[in-house]
């Protein structure tokens, strides 16, 4: 965050002080109340750099443009732009997610979006949550048909058959990636992989070859994608966010026993 003329403990307490900050900003976009001035200690690029990085500036800049005191008008005009340019990006990935679920389905090919896929669509506003890319489950013996799609529409095979999924590049900016497998089977983390081992077996059907988790697997994965970056490389603000969404659309459809016995068996200890 550029705070090279301050010391390491300085410049760790400068980014507590920036990411609480985002963190503020963000909590009240979620809860819809009035975002907080921001202090005096914290600097207005550390804030849009830290958004920049966690892929949550869109929704950062709902909560700036409401302050009494804003960035500088240099700073904010580039804020607003880059809000639009993600706006764009969303409504482009959303029109593609449809599009692969309904070629990929028709010709017998079962998909299962994942993640960002799903919970776009759960919060208030879609524009909010940012997506890097578009997470699907694929058969593994289903990748050759699905890489055929790919390549016909234009996309850059750039992973196949290589760790837990193929990964698809379209520009300017449009990655998909085809999981195989949830977890890989080399996770340092217990019980993670041996759990995931077929999640098919916990996926429902919606229509033919498309397929959806229950609310409570839906649950799940979201714990066990979070817990797993956390152990091996640390997680975003966005993962917290996500589970906080989920349980405000689905809380009321999930099941606590069930979800008890399954975090322990699959070792998740949350």
């Amino acid at each position: 965050l550029n705070q090279t003329n301050l010391t390491k403990e300085e410049q760790q307490q400068a980014l507590l002080a920036t990411g609480n900050y985002l963190v503020a900003l963000l909590r009240s976009v979620l809860l819809d109340i009035e975002p907080p001035e921001k202090p005096a200690n914290v600097s207005w690029n550390a804030v849009y750099t830290l958004a920049k990085r966690h892929t949550v500036d869109t929704m950062a800049y709902e909560a700036v443009r409401r302050l009494t005191n804003t960035p500088p008008a240099e700073l904010l005009t580039a804020w607003s732009h880059r809000k639009d340019a993600n706006v764009a990006k969303n409504l482009v990935q959303v029109s593609e997610r449809d599009k692969l679920v309904r070629l990929l389905t028709e010709d017998g090919i079962d998909v299962l979006p994942l993640k960002g896929s799903v919970l776009i669509d759960m919060y208030p506003n879609p524009s909010w949550r940012q997506m890097a890319d578009l997470d699907m489950l694929i058969r593994a013996d289903q990748n050759h048909k699905v890489r055929a799609h790919m390549e016909r529409l234009g996309y850059t095979t750039k992973i196949f058959d290589s760790g837990k999924d193929d990964c698809y590049d379209l520009p300017p900016f449009l990655h998909v990636e085809m999981h195989r497998e949830l977890v890989p089977s080399g996770s340092p983390i217990p019980g993670l992989p041996d759990y995931y081992v077929d999640p098919w077996w916990r996926a429902v059907p919606d229509t033919d070859h498309l397929y959806h988790f229950t609310w409570d697997d839906h649950y799940l994965f979201l714990l066990a994608h979070f817990y797993r970056h956390f152990q091996v490389g640390g997680s975003g603000i966005r993962n917290v966010m996500d589970i906080h969404v989920f349980l405000q659309n689905h809380r009321q459809d999930l099941h606590e026993e069930y979800l008890s016995a399954e975090l322990e068996l699959s070792l998740i200890h949350i």
